[in-house]
């Protein structure tokens, strides 16, 4: 993991395309942290320039470099809609691999950290104790050591920071963990409805899978509020303490819920576009890719749309005609088995770290191409 200088683009891209091709590096990190003007001038970086990071991922994208995006909540000056936006403009310039979140926390000596500027932002914090993902739940370090994690500020007060924590998870699961990224991102190129819209949309919806989710991460949210841990610790779950958003879609297929969670997302996506076909199409490739255990090796999904190849168009930068035509799939899954759970939770603990394209399985178009479809 290499952290890149600012404000050198040519070097910085020259730098991490060597790296990239030489040494199997994990990733080019793209250190935005935000994109609202005022917040970037309260911790003093607005002497780096956004348009910086938008070229870095514009190159990165077309050579297929992996990228990451950093982004912290809580930063002082930021409120939920902020926040929201900084992940939305990350994504609509070109970060379809993985935003890294990260929790604002107050170090000692360091600006922030003075009461003159506690005061001014109105920054309200709790002791974290700190854990690193995927450790063992019965890991116990000989000193604990703990962050002052910060949990409000005046311009996000603590309902919406709880708000704003959420919509990390789901951003997460939603997107970056791959469960919907093939319909949001269609939902946002063909009919101008932002990431933001749709999370916010699922969120919303009264169906019961959905709302169980929500639920769950809302309470763990306010919990951390009163000073419990990052990471979920779930013993019926193996004896990893998990991310959030990975709890959350271990808990949809242990349960046997994911199915019915695709199926109340079918009518809160069709809502937002006038049922559209080609999104339904996106969602159901979507829902067949997803790299979990109980699966068949193979399968074949036939759709109206060549909804993969438009995908994989965005991801590179590009634009491809979204015509109608029916398309048949090959789901390939045997490059990751999963012959039991636990094989699976250490898949997930790779991705996490690795490479979150790893979410999804391999597919492939067969057959001939047929005649278009008319209404």
């Amino acid at each position: 993991s290499v952290q890149s200088t600012k404000n050198a683009t040519e070097r910085a891209y020259r730098i991490q395309k060597l790296l990239n091709d030489s040494l199997n590096a994990y990733g080019a990190t793209l250190a935005l942290q935000s994109t609202n003007p005022q917040t970037l001038s309260n911790i003093r970086r607005e002497n780096i320039s956004s348009d910086t990071y938008v070229e870095l991922q514009r190159r990165f994208s077309r050579d297929g470099v992996y990228t990451y995006t950093d982004i912290i909540l809580g930063l002082p000056g930021e409120s939920y809609g902020d926040f929201a936006d900084s992940l939305g403009k990350a994504i609509s310039d070109g970060q379809h691999n993985h935003v890294q979140f990260h929790n604002c926390s107050l170090l000692v000596n360091a600006e922030m950290a003075q009461p003159d500027y506690v005061a001014r932002f109105g920054i309200r914090t709790v002791p974290q104790l700190i854990r690193n993902p995927h450790q063992s739940i019965d890991d116990v370090n000989e000193v604990e050591e703990h962050l002052p994690t910060v949990i409000a500020t005046d311009a996000m007060p603590e309902r919406d920071w709880v708000r704003s924590k959420m919509y990390w998870w789901l951003a997460d699961l939603f997107y970056f963990d791959r469960m919907l990224q093939l319909p949001l991102a269609l939902l946002e190129a063909e009919h101008d409805i932002p990431i933001r819209t749709s999370i916010e949309a699922i969120v919303a919806a009264e169906s019961p899978t959905i709302a169980g989710l929500v639920d769950r991460l809302r309470r763990h949210a306010e919990a951390i509020q009163h000073g419990g841990p990052e990471y979920v610790s779930e013993p019926a779950y193996g004896d990893l303490i998990l991310p959030a958003d990975q709890h959350g879609l271990v808990t949809l297929v242990l349960t046997r819920q994911l199915d019915a969670f695709y199926e109340e997302v079918a009518g809160v996506l069709g809502g937002l576009c006038d049922d559209d076909v080609a999104v339904s199409d996106a969602l159901e490739l979507n829902a067949a890719l997803l790299r979990v255990p109980f699966r068949p090796p193979t399968s074949t999904l036939v759709v109206s749309h060549p909804v993969l190849e438009y995908h994989q168009a965005l991801l590179r930068g590009e634009r491809i005609e979204l015509e109608e035509r029916l398309v048949p799939y090959v789901i390939d899954r045997t490059a990751k088995p999963f012959p039991t759970v636990e094989a699976w939770f250490e898949h997930l603990v790779w991705c996490h770290g690795k490479d979150k394209r790893g979410y999804l399985n391999e597919a492939r178009p067969t057959g001939a191409r047929t005649s278009v479809l008319t209404a």
